[in-house]
């Protein structure tokens, strides 16, 4: 599924948890299959070999859950990565996401993502 745009206006997100070992970022965010008549849905959005993650959001006040206003692609950005016994560098690329949020905004930078339930 594609989701920039608004495709995942009013998903919360519930939790996000980074996998060092794997570069993953998972979201686990709550998608409205039926908005109006109000119901969620517990879905992961999975981005693959993150290179950067930024959050810039306020502080939450108790009770307020983060929902995803809209996700802009920023393109690609090319960095350089050290690799192997002796850190050579290597050239990589990367697509580059703005997630504007009720809150605030975060940025990541990626190689794939992977929406699923």
């Amino acid at each position: 599924m594609e989701i920039t745009g608004n495709r995942l206006m009013a998903s919360s997100i519930e939790e996000v948890i980074e996998n060092p070992g794997t570069q993953t970022i998972k979201f686990k965010i709550m998608f409205p299959v039926d908005f109006d008549n109000n119901v969620f849905e517990e879905r992961s959005l999975e981005f693959n070999e993150v290179i950067f993650y930024s959050v810039d959001e306020i502080i939450i006040p108790i009770g307020r859950i983060p929902q995803i206003n809209l996700i802009t692609d920023l393109g690609q950005v090319k960095k350089l990565k050290a690799e192997g016994p002796r850190g050579e560098e290597k050239q990589v690329i990367r697509k580059r996401f703005e997630i504007q949020t009720t809150i605030g905004k975060r940025i990541i930078e990626f190689s794939d993502y992977k929406f699923s339930n």
